[in-house]
């Protein structure tokens, strides 16, 4: 086995291992169930300034926590079934059950993932 050859060896496997742990810290991520203090909190309870900013943008988008609650109740009007925050292309997911709003652009506040706003737009497959 030449040097260049054991280099190479040893390059791949170091680029593998950092690449295998930043995939375990992704899910570990993923898997993490949001905060309450970092969720919108539509009820007006949570008097942080940053949620009384976010439930402002999300009143005028017609969001709702539970898209699924809000159909039964007739508070939401979704054009079809299964449309919620999670299958949304303005959604990023930063938790198991949470995620951030394109349209919501308030630092540090998620929606949760069933929720629905007026804007749903369907993400490409």
């Amino acid at each position: 086995m030449t040097r260049r050859h054991l280099l190479k060896r040893m390059f791949q496997m170091g680029v593998l291992v950092g690449f295998s742990q930043t995939l375990v810290s992704v899910a570990a991520k993923a898997a993490e169930k949001c905060k309450a203090a970092m969720l919108i909190d539509m009820s007006g309870k949570n008097k942080n300034p940053k949620n009384a900013e976010a439930v402002t943008i999300a009143k005028n988008l017609e969001y709702v926590e539970d898209v699924d609650k809000a159909i039964k109740t007739g508070t939401a009007k979704p054009k079809t079934n299964g449309e919620n925050c999670s299958n949304c292309i303005q959604y990023n997911v930063t938790g198991a059950d949470c995620g951030r709003c394109n349209m919501i652009p308030t630092e540090g506040m998620n929606v949760h993932a069933n929720g629905w706003c007026k804007y749903w737009v369907k993400k490409p497959s």
